[in-house]
C-alpha cells in the first residue's frame, strides 16, 4: 500500500530510500546500509598484493636458478595466482555487491539484492535470530562474525552478515526495532495465560519449561543471565545450571529476556 511522505530528506539517505519507503508504506527512512571498503578489506588487499609479488619473485628466482626444477616454479606461480585472485576480489568487493542496499525506516525496512526487493514492516516480522561469534588467538580478539536472520510472518527469511559495512549497527537496529514490535503482544499473550515458545525454552505464568518437559517455577529461579553466548538459568540451591540455550538458537532472544524480567519482577511483588 503506497502512502505519500511529507518529510524532509535526512542527510546521507539516498532518494531511492524515500521512493521505496513510500511505495511500501514504511514511514521515513532513517538509516541506509550498503557494501563499501573497510579497513579489513583494504588491509587484506595489501596483504594479498605483497604475497603475490613475493611468490612471483620466488618463482623468478627459481626460474633463473640452474639447479631448480620446473615443479617449484609452477608451485610458486599457482600460489601467486591464488593470492592475486584474493586481492582482486577484495579490490572489486564493493563493485560485486554494489546492488546490495538496506534501508531502515521508522515503520520497517527494505532490502535490495541483485535486483530483488524485500520489504517488511516491523509488525510483519515473526522472529529474529542473532549469531555473533568472536574469534581469539592467544587471548586477543582477531575477528567477529555477525549473522542476523529475520523471518517474516509469511515464512520467508533474510540473512544479514559481514557482507554489509557496519553490520553490527545494522543488526542492533534490527533487533531493537523487531523487539519493540514483538514484545507488547508477547506480554499480552503471557498475561492471558498462553505459553510462549522460544526454541528449546517455553515460558508461561507458571514458569520456564525446558525441552525435557521440566518446569521451573518463577519463584525458584536463582539466576537467568547471558554468559559466553548462552542463556544460563539456575535453580535456587543448585550449583549447576538448570537449563541453558545458546543465543543463536533462540528466536526472539531479547523478547525472551524481557518476558523473563517481566515475570520475575511480577513474582517479586
Amino acid at each position: 500500500m503506497s502512502q505519500s511522505l511529507n518529510t524532509t530528506q535526512t542527510t546521507g539517505i539516498s532518494p531511492e530510500a524515500y521512493q521505496y519507503a513510500g511505495s511500501y508504506g514504511l514511514g521515513t527512512p532513517i538509516q541506509e546500509y550498503k557494501v563499501s571498503y573497510t579497513k579489513k578489506t583494504i588491509v587484506s588487499f595489501i596483504f594479498a598484493l605483497i604475497l603475490t609479488i613475493g611468490f612471483l619473485w620466488l618463482g623468478y628466482g627459481s626460474a633463473t636458478d640452474p639447479a631448480s626444477d620446473g615443479s617449484s616454479i609452477v608451485a610458486f606461480e599457482i600460489i601467486a595466482a591464488l593470492f592475486f585472485l584474493m586481492g582482486l576480489y577484495m579490490l572489486l568487493y564493493p563493485l560485486i555487491y554494489r546492488s546490495w542496499h538496506m534501508y531502515i525506516c521508522t515503520e520497517g525496512f527494505v532490502s535490495l539484492r541483485w535486483g530483488k526487493v524485500q520489504a517488511y514492516r516491523w509488525d510483519q516480522i515473526a522472529a529474529i535470530w542473532v549469531a555473533v561469534t568472536k574469534f581469539y588467538r592467544y587471548g586477543i580478539k582477531t575477528n567477529t562474525t555477525y549473522r542476523y536472520t529475520v523471518q517474516g510472518k509469511d515464512g520467508t527469511k533474510i540473512k544479514f552478515t559481514n557482507t554489509y559495512t557496519s553490520i553490527e549497527q545494522l543488526g542492533n537496529t534490527l533487533v531493537e526495532k523487531s523487539t519493540q514490535a514483538l514484545l507488547p503482544s508477547a506480554i499480552a499473550s503471557f498475561n492471558a495465560g498462553q505459553t510462549l515458545g522460544f526454541g528449546s525454552l517455553n515460558v508461561n505464568q507458571q514458569g520456564i519449561m525446558s525441552n525435557r518437559g521440566d518446569l521451573l517455577p518463577w519463584g525458584q529461579i536463582a539466576q537467568a543471565k547471558v554468559e559466553s553466548g548462552s542463556l544460563i538459568i539456575k535453580k535456587q540451591g543448585k550449583m549447576l545450571s538448570w537449563a541453558s540455550a545458546t543465543v543463536a538458537s533462540v528466536p526472539n532472544f531479547y523478547v525472551l529476556l524481557a518476558v523473563i524480567d517481566y515475570a520475575r519482577s511480577n513474582q517479586a511483588r
